[in-house]
Parts: structure tokens; C-alpha cells; sequence
């Protein structure tokens, strides 16, 4: 080079050259202009204003080209390397992780890989082939990019470096083209404030947040571009409702990808890819709108938005292929339209479908394994004005299904040939006749009208909670709940039976009698045919030990004072596994965990310490429990205790964040 810029010679015109050279280091506190730069040692820029190094040729950096400082202004440049040469080259290994670079009024060429601060460009640059790896911001106003097969990496934060802000953005007012787009965050967020950023390579995920924000993501013009995750979270239409596509083949191992909201409630996202996620999350507010065929989520469905999500429009369905019973938690909102869930076996499924202004959640309780059955498909529809809501008998009382606003339906991809479960519907929203004396879930034919003459399948329970239930269904229907005005029905007692242990049946009822029941005897059956007497009580609940788990069938009979006689229904208890278990999904966990009775339904009461022996949840349910863990919850080793049965259960528990 003509000038050793570390002995004083420092180049003040755009024709001179300047090298540093090993172990030398040159500190520029001065905006100044030079040809040519050949760097071994260090060169070290101001972070003051208006300081920096403007390169009118080419840049070997084989050293190390550093700032003094923090700087990396995402919206005013302060950029320390600036190339405004009609056609600049930079080449060399060195290293340039606190430095800003930008590319101004004229030409950049990369001939080796660039890694840096902070990257500005307003001028044509060209990385074909080359890996650009940025710690801060990207800027792009005019110029041409030539990105033929290049690749940007946005890293970050730099650990061995100055500038440590876990927070990067893009900024653009015109459509970004890149060919692969790559986010490694250790932490921290990208923010996208592009108009319009274009993959025509793919867009891979590793870990970290990419937030497209109000912005447009899509692949190239007539380019199919994948979106490849195995980590980190993909953030779409969080502030507006224009929403990011990605089109092509999707290799999701894992990671999020989060539809969000907009600023007010009656903003509409619109996902439009009819492909496979792996999970997906419906966040914020809004409606979030499906269009197009299926979106297939291979793992975790998440609600957690003020709206709902439409799956009505074009007949769109979401389905959860995880069979795994956790694979849908919900915090808020519900789904308005066909939700799919895969079944692995027994256990109780949740679809939370509702209408347009409520959720009515329905579960399904699978108690023998359905046979052929894959999954199963779950909406909910609003009521048909036309619908003459036919009067329905039972025994000796009248019911009168309450089709306002809606009913259910659910339907297997094939129809079972053995097994049974339970419908357990969560009404919010319907209106009851005044004072019903019955309530239950009735069912009918799919797609036979307004015929609901099937009520008769299944063992009725008396409703709780605002739960309404029916036992040991075997076939699929529409379903809708029922009312009566009038008592229950001549049978007069109503039986329900539970396992309370493995091996301890425990017998309610209700009894609705002409006139006081003197005593209640109780009957118990190893197959439905012969009966033996356990006993008599004068309570409405009995509990049988036995020897060892067995499937057993109970009635009850009610004396009355009159010497009759009132019979209710027989129940079935299928016997349970030998030991009962305790299961903890997922675990390790960060939103949602779920603590559930394995082998045997009943209360249970889940407590959780973290490490320092502090207690931070205590919640009761029956037979599982739902905790949505704090969001100012830390990461870490939390301890667990379940007591169900008269024993506790005990474990580890592992929050993520």
C-alpha cells in the first residue's frame, strides 16, 4: 500500500491508500476518505457522530475493525465502514463484530463472508454466494441487490462484543429480496419494519424471535420459498392485519409460529396456507380467519386471544395431529368452525368450538377405545331459526332441546365398530327454559333434520357445575342440550358411579319421589344379568371395596314409606388399571401444564414449590388439572406433589423461558 496509516501517514484524499500492519492498531476519531484499506492489525472508529472511514476502492481486512462504543441506531446511520466507490470488493477473514457497515451511492462486492455490527445499505450490493451475518440492524433505502444464493444470518447478541442489544431490525421502504434468511438468536427479537421482504431461498429458523410485525413476508416472485424451524418463533400480523406468506414445503422439527392481533378487536388475520405447522399459537385480538383447506398442526395448538379463530370460512379445518391429550390448550377464546384433533386411545379430548359471540366447549371422554377411529372432526353450529326444536320424550318426561344459540357436532373419519365415550358440553351462552327441573345432552342422526329421537343412547347424569354430560355413547351424532320442566323421570332415581380408587366404586344419586324413601338398597353385578344385594344406606352416595380391579354393573332401589318400590338406572364401571399413575405434560413446560390421574378418575389436589421451597400454584380438580404457569414465573427446577386417593405422588418439574 503507498501510505502505513499506523505511522501517521493517514490518507485524507479519496486516492490514496492505507495498510495497518500486524500488531498495529490505528484509532480514527475524524471522518476521513481513502482508496484502497489492506488491514492486519486493528482499526478502531469513534462512535462519535459523523465519524467514519468512507472507502472509495476495495477492503482486505485481515485483522480486527472495531468501534469505541454501543452505537447501532436502527433508524439514523452512524456507520464506522462506508463504501461509496463505483465498484468496491471486500475480501478477507478478519473480524468486524463492532463495527456498523453501509454501502452508500455506489457498489459493494463480497468476496468472502462478512460478519458485522450493523449493516445500511443505500447503494447496489452484491453477496451472491456469500454469508452475511449481522449482530444489529439491517437497513435497505435504493439500490440493486444481487442475492443470488447468498445467505443472511441475523445472530446476536454478540457476547464478545461491545454491543450486546438482544433487539435487531429491518428496516426497508422498498421490497427486500434476500435468497436464504436465517434467524440464530441465542435470544432476543428481529423486528421486521420492511414494507415488503421477499425469501426466494428459505427462511430457517434456529432460536430467537422473528416478528414480522405490520409487515410483508413472502417468497420471491414465482419462487417457492420453505420456511424450515427447529426452534425460536415465528411472529405473523401482530400489529395490523396484513398477513406474511411463506408457500413451498415446511420442515417444522420445532419452535412456534404465533398468529397475533391487531390493535383492536375487530381486526381480521387471514392464514392462508393450506400446509403443515408445528405449532401454532392464536395470540392477541382480532379474528383469526382460515382459508383454503386444512392447516395441519403436527404438535401444539395454543388459544390465547381475546377473539376466535374462524375455521368456517371455505370450509377450512384446523386440525391438531399430536394424539397426545394436551396437544390443545386454551387460555382464552375458542374456535368457529371444524376443529380436527387426532386420538391415541382413552382419555378426555377438549374442542373448544364455539359461535360467533360465545364458546361452548365440548369434550370427549373416550372410556373403551374406539376401534378404527384415527380422529375426530368438531364444530359448532349456530342455530337455524327454522329449526322447529321438536319436544322429545323420555320415560315419562317431556324434553325440549335448547337450540339457541347452536349444537354440536362431532364425527370420526370412519364409524367405530366397538367402543364408547362420554359427551361433556360446557354451555356459556345458551338460554334455558326458566326453572328446568332436567337438563342432559340429546343427540340425533347428522344430517336427518330436526329428529332428536336418539336421546335414549347413553346413561343420563344429573348436570354440575354448569357441566352437562351423558355417558357411553357409541355412536356419533349432532348434539344439543336438552331441558325438562317436568321431575325426573318415573324411574325416580338417577344413578351415577365413578371409580375412586382402582378398587373402589363410588355410587350418587338422586331421587325425585312421590313420597319419602324410607331406605335406598343398593345391587351390584359382575355382567348385567345376576344381581346381588351390597346393602342399604339411608344416603344418597355407597361405596364398594373390592379384591382386586373387576368390571362391575350397579343399580339402586328406593323403598318408598308406601312399601313401592322406585328403580333407577344401571351404570357401568369398566375396571381399572392396577396402579394409578400420575402424568405431567408437557414437562418441561412454558405456558401451559397439565397434571393428570392416570388408571382411575377422581379428585386430586396438585401443589408446586420452586427450588428455594416456596409455594407457587395449589389447584383441585377431577381427575386432571390445567395450570397456566405466571408469565414473571423464572425458568428452572420447580417440585410438584399430587394428592389423590390418600397418597401423594412427587416429581420434578422444569419451566422453560
Amino acid at each position: 500500500m503507498a501510505a502505513n496509516w499506523s505511522l501517521g501517514n493517514v490518507p485524507d484524499t479519496p486516492t490514496e491508500d492505507a495498510e495497518i500492519p500486524a500488531g498495529k492498531e490505528v484509532v480514527v476519531t475524524t471522518a476521513v476518505d481513502v482508496r484502497h484499506v489492506c488491514n492486519f492489525g486493528k482499526i478502531t472508529v469513534s462512535d462519535a457522530p459523523n465519524v467514519r472511514i468512507n472507502i472509495h476502492g476495495n477492503l482486505l481486512n485481515e485483522g480486527q475493525i472495531t468501534s469505541d462504543g454501543t452505537a447501532a441506531s436502527a433508524t439514523a446511520p452512524d456507520d464506522e465502514i462506508r463504501f461509496v466507490g463505483a465498484d468496491s470488493r471486500y475480501r478477507g477473514t478478519g473480524t468486524n463484530w463492532d463495527a456498523d457497515y453501509a454501502v452508500g451511492g455506489g457498489k459493494l462486492t463480497l468476496e468472502a463472508d462478512l460478519s458485522c455490527r450493523s449493516l445500511r445499505i443505500s447503494g447496489d450490493f452484491d453477496f451472491s454466494n456469500r454469508t452475511v451475518t449481522l449482530y444489529g440492524h439491517l437497513a435497505y433505502t435504493t439500490g440493486t441487490l444481487t442475492y443470488a444464493n447468498s445467505r443472511l444470518i441475523l445472530n446476536g447478541p454478540c457476547l464478545s462484543c461491545l454491543y450486546t442489544n438482544n433487539i435487531q431490525q429491518i428496516n426497508a421502504n422498498l421490497t427486500l429480496n434476500l435468497y436464504d434468511l436465517w434467524v440464530d438468536k441465542t435470544s432476543g427479537s428481529v423486528l421486521q419494519n420492511a414494507a415488503d421482504v421477499r425469501i426466494n431461498g428459505t427462511m430457517r429458523i434456529l432460536q430467537g424471535i422473528y416478528d414480522a410485525q405490520t409487515n410483508q413476508l413472502r417468497d420471491g416472485a414465482s419462487v417457492s420459498a420453505p420456511l424450515v424451524m427447529s426452534g425460536g418463533e415465528l411472529r405473523l400480523a401482530r400489529l395490523n392485519t396484513v398477513l406474511p406468506q411463506l408457500s413451498g414445503t415446511y420442515t417444522l422439527t420445532g419452535g412456534w409460529i404465533t398468529l397475533y392481533g391487531g390493535a383492536a378487536a375487530t381486526d381480521v388475520q387471514i392464514l392462508r396456507q393450506r400446509t403443515n405447522y408445528w405449532n401454532l399459537r392464536f395470540a392477541g385480538t382480532g379474528i383469526k380467519q382460515l382459508q383454503a383447506g386444512t392447516t395441519a398442526l403436527q404438535n401444539l395448538l395454543d388459544l390465547s386471544l381475546n377473539g376466535y379463530v374462524d375455521a368456517v370460512t371455505n370450509g377450512a379445518v384446523l386440525w391438531v395431529q399430536n394424539p397426545a391429550l394436551t396437544a390443545v390448550t386454551r387460555t382464552a377464546g375458542h374456535v368457529y368452525g371444524y376443529l380436527r384433533r387426532s386420538i391415541q386411545g382413552l382419555g378426555q379430548y377438549r374442542f373448544d368450538v364455539g359461535s360467533m359471540t360465545d364458546y361452548e366447549r365440548f369434550d370427549v371422554l373416550i372410556r373403551q377405545a374406539l376401534t378404527g377411529v384415527s380422529y375426530l372432526s368438531t364444530r359448532f353450529i349456530p342455530n337455524d331459526p327454522t329449526d322447529p326444536s321438536p319436544a322429545v320424550v323420555e320415560g315419562t318426561a317431556t324434553w325440549q332441546v335448547a337450540l339457541a344459540p347452536g349444537y354440536w357436532e362431532v364425527t370420526p373419519d370412519v364409524a367405530p365398530t366397538a367402543g364408547s365415550y362420554d359427551g361433556i358440553a360446557y354451555p356459556v351462552g345458551f338460554t334455558l327454559p326458566a326453572d328446568p327441573r332436567q337438563v342432559t345432552l340429546g343427540k340425533r342422526p347428522n344430517g336427518n333434520g330436526p329428529d332428536w329421537s336418539q336421546t335414549l343412547t347413553g346413561t343420563y347424569i344429573a348436570p354440575a357445575g354448569g357441566i352437562v354430560r351423558r355417558n357411553y355413547f357409541s355412536a356419533f351424532s349432532e348434539f344439543g342440550i336438552l331441558t325438562s320442566p317436568t321431575p325426573l323421570p318415573s324411574a325416580g332415581i338417577v344413578l351415577s358411579a365413578r371409580w375412586a380408587s382402582p378398587q373402589e366404586a363410588e355410587l350418587r344419586w338422586t331421587a325425585q319421589a312421590p313420597e319419602p324413601v324410607q331406605v335406598y338398597r343398593v345391587w351390584a353385578s359382575s355382567d348385567g344379568q345376576s344381581w346381588q344385594s351390597l346393602g342399604q344406606t339411608a344416603s344418597l352416595a355407597y361405596r364398594e371395596q373390592l379384591a382386586r380391579p373387576a368390571q362391575r354393573y350397579y343399580r339402586v332401589e328406593g323403598v318408598l314409606t308406601s312399601g313401592g318400590t322406585l328403580l333407577s338406572n344401571t351404570v357401568e364401571l369398566s375396571p381399572l388399571a392396577e396402579g394409578v399413575q400420575v402424568a405431567v405434560q408437557p414437562n418441561p413446560a412454558t405456558h401451559q401444564v397439565r397434571f393428570m390421574l392416570m388408571g382411575a378418575e377422581g379428585p386430586l389436589r396438585v401443589t408446586v414449590w420452586d427450588a428455594a421451597g416456596r409455594q407457587v400454584a395449589d389447584l383441585q380438580g377431577e381427575s386432571w388439572v390445567e395450570w397456566a404457569i405466571p408469565a414473571d414465573l423464572s425458568g428452572g427446577l420447580y417440585f410438584y406433589q399430587v394428592e389423590a386417593f390418600g397418597k401423594l405422588y412427587m416429581g420434578r418439574l422444569v419451566i422453560q423461558r
